[in-house]
């Protein structure tokens, strides 16, 4: 993977639901999964 040639701001990702779906199981299991994914993905790249 190469760096961009310019500078990029920070991505910020995040997650909205209503809230009668805060405790609902499959719900806040999909949410995790997908804050889990996305820590993976936007975990640093170590350097060869």
């Amino acid at each position: 993977m190469l760096a961009p040639p310019i500078a990029l701001p920070p991505l910020r990702v995040t997650q909205k639901w209503h809230e009668r779906m805060h405790h609902e199981p499959g719900h806040r299991w999909l949410r995790e999964l997908l804050r889990d994914v996305m820590r993976q993905m936007l975990a640093p790249v170590p350097s060869r």
